[in-house]
Formats: structure tokens, sequence, C-alpha cells
């Protein structure tokens, strides 16, 4: 009955019945929320995949991956996404293995939405292949990936990162080497103290003083003892961006100030 409710015309009705079926946690609704997926409302299927975040378990996740591999509009592919983030975590082994190559894959969606999803989702994943998987967008050509893989990446806590930060001080935008530097203060090692030498020469006096920073830093072992990643929240571009995962609205209100890029 609610998922029928959400085909109404009148949104306030949709939003009821979304709210609603959100609160639903049986079985039942399990099962109505992947059959959803097929729905012929772009609206129905986005909020369907939206919710079954809120439930683990590998036929959750198949129906997600199946959606993300052959849904062709690109909100209900990110609210997939977004959802194995979260519905992925809960698995072992191979099934979360293939979730993470799910999301790996679409890093490569034409979509920035779909992209800058599946970097979220990965970097609720604590595996080496979602690192990796990270590393690599880091080197997307899309601005906004490579902000949001690298942010990613500083928010985990992968030594593997370091060679991801020491490429980004070559990047072309100034906050993403100023971040870099300031990253690669909490790793240690030859590579390291080289790569912050070479920044001490950047163009932008913001990086060169990260760079400084960091220098003195790193070449004392740096202040993270196992070498890892310790600061959050460095990579964000000007003006506020809405992350929440929160019903059919995902990554809405993300994309209304895209003249700021």
């Amino acid at each position: 009955a609610l998922i029928n409710a959400l085909k109404d015309w009148d949104p306030r009705v949709q939003e009821a019945a979304a709210e609603a079926v959100w609160t639903a946690t049986g079985k039942g609704s399990k099962a109505a929320l992947i059959e959803a997926l097929d729905d012929d409302l772009t609206h129905v299927r986005q909020t369907a995949a939206d919710i079954l975040g809120n439930f683990n378990g590998m036929e959750v996740c198949e129906a997600l991956i199946e959606t993300l591999e052959e849904e062709r509009d690109e909100d209900v592919q990110a609210a997939a996404a977004d959802s194995l983030g979260y519905a992925g975590k809960q698995l072992q082994g191979r099934n979360k293995q293939a979730v993470i190559e799910a999301l790996a894959k679409s890093l490569h969606n034409y979509s920035p939405k779909v992209k800058l999803a599946a970097i979220g989702a990965l970097g609720r994943f604590r595996e080496t292949e979602a690192c990796e998987a990270l590393i690599s967008a880091v080197k997307n050509r899309d601005q906004r990936v490579r902000v949001e893989a690298a942010e990613a990446l500083d928010e985990a806590t992968w030594k593997g990162a370091k060679g991801a930060f020491i490429e980004a001080l070559g990047d072309d935008l100034v906050h993403i080497r100023k971040s870099a530097a300031e990253a690669l203060g909490d790793f240690e090692g030859k590579d390291v103290c080289r790569a912050l030498i070479e920044a001490l020469g950047d163009r932008d006096e913001d990086v060169r003083a990260a760079a400084a920073e960091s220098l003195a830093s790193a070449a004392l072992g740096g202040p993270a003892e196992s070498g890892q990643v310790d600061r959050k929240g460095r990579w964000g571009l000007p003006g506020d961006r809405e992350q929440a995962h929160s019903g059919t609205g995902y990554y809405s209100s993300y994309y209304e100030d895209e003249e700021d890029w």
C-alpha cells in the first residue's frame, strides 16, 4: 500500500509515503522496495533505491548493483550507489568484494552525480580495493571527482593514500595542492619529504606555507604514530554542499551551484 502511495499524483502523499516506508524495516517492506526498483515511475525507483540502504544482506545489494548497472536515470543510479555504501558494509568476503567492484566500475559512469555517489560509498569501506579505486579517482579529469575522491581518502585511515596525496601536489587546483600538502604532514618517509621540498617552490604562497609546515612534521616522523591521515574536511570548495542521505532528494542541492566550479 505504501509503495502504491508513492505513485500518487499529489507530492504531499508521495512525501508521506516515502517517510512511512523509510521507517519500515520488516522483510515485507524490503521485498516491496526491491520490486519497486523496476517500477515505471522514476521517483518511485529512486525512493526505493534510497531507502534500501537501511537494509542489509546480499539480496538487497544484488538488487542495488543491478540498478546501478542497468538503470538509465542518473538520480536512481546515484541513490543505488549511495545505498550500496551502507548495505554493503555488513557483508563479508566475496559478497563485499562484489559491492566494491560495482562501485569502482561506477567511477567510469558518464554522470558526475553517479561518480560522486560512488566515491562517497567507497569511502565507507576500509578494504584495500576501495582505497585503490579512490586513488584512481584522484586522477580523474573531472575536478569535482578529484575533490571528492581526495576528501574520501583524507577522511579514511589508509596508509595507501600517501601516493595519491603526493601526486595531488601537482594538481591544477590550488586548494587541492594546499590540502595535499597539509595531509602529507601526517605521513613519513623520504618520498614525502622530497615531494614537500619540491612543493616549497609552488607558485601559490598558501601551498608553500602548508608544505613548509608539513615538512617539519614529516621530518619528525609525522604526528600520527601509525602514519595515517587524521585530519578531515579540508577538501571542500567554497559554498555549502548538502551531502546528507535523505529521502528522494539525493544530492539535489549539490548541483544548484555548478557555476562555482
